[in-house]
């Protein structure tokens, strides 16, 4: 089951995996089988959903409404899971996110649905419809970040450069230090240009390197000095990667917080 692509399922696939097939069978809770941190539980009555660490990212309602949701992680796994086992398909284009039914051919002529954490369908119709305007904001919000998320890299990288080498935390910031920081948090921290080095530890962390961060650490200071000796062309890979996956993944609360201090441009 774990290798098969674009299951589609809805209310009764769903139940059907949980009970194992056996109608009847009071099952909760049941792993799906060969993917890493996922599972399909039940919520309560009328409610079952794949939850995927921490986040339910597809929910089946008994009268037919499905509900997808990232829970602040916009990631090629989330999205990854959301196509597999939803009736939707998530596609990105210029980092934002676009929902349509599976099966229904692309068409650059139609009009484009910007997906939006808890989006709820039911036959095909959003039961929870954000305003044209509300979507045309959060698509500017979207670009005004990308931006900063690039300006914000490159300046780290040049950071590191400078220090000959990445800066070890020492109680620089601690709510950076906390599990589940959010991206409203990093905002400030970019906006400030501050190049905190939690947040590439972090980074680092979250890419998981097989190497440990201990290791990778040791390669990017490597590059610095190769970079610093005429050797290297000063990229930093391993640090501009991390930092670009880490950031991607706090996208979308930064473009909420945003859209809720009502930026625009």
């Amino acid at each position: 089951m774990a290798t098969n692509k674009y299951l589609q399922w809805g209310w009764i696939e769903a139940l059907s995996f949980l009970q194992g097939g056996r109608v009847g069978r009071n099952a909760t809770i049941r792993t799906v089988p060969s993917i890493r941190s996922t599972w399909v539980e039940r919520m309560d009555q009328d409610v079952i959903a794949l939850t995927y660490h921490r986040t339910n990212v597809v929910s089946w309602h008994v009268d037919g409404t499905i509900t997808l949701r990232t829970g602040g992680w916009q990631t090629a796994t989330t999205k990854a899971r959301i196509n597999d086992y939803s009736l939707h398909s998530v596609y990105q284009e210029e980092g934002l996110w676009y929902i349509r039914p599976h099966g229904v051919p692309f068409d650059e002529n139609a009009p484009r649905v910007l997906f939006f954490d808890n989006i709820a369908i039911k036959g095909g119709v959003i039961m929870n419809p954000r305003p044209q305007d509300e979507d045309r904001r959060r698509e500017e919000c979207k670009r005004i970040v990308d931006r900063m998320v690039s300006r914000y890299i490159r300046d780290y990288i040049g950071h590191i450069i400078t220090l000959g080498g990445v800066e070890m935390p020492s109680g620089d910031c601690i709510p950076c230090s906390f599990p589940g920081m959010g991206g409203d948090h990093i905002l400030s921290h970019m906006r400030e240009g501050y190049m905190v080095p939690t947040l590439l530890l972090n980074a680092i962390k979250a890419r998981d390197y097989g190497g440990g961060v201990a290791f990778i650490i040791g390669v990017i200071n490597a590059d610095v000095r190769r970079h610093l000796d005429g050797r290297g062309d000063g990229e930093l890979y391993h640090a501009r990667l991390s930092l670009r996956a880490y950031l991607r993944g706090h996208k979308i609360k930064m473009v909420e917080t945003m859209l809720q201090e009502g930026v625009t441009n």
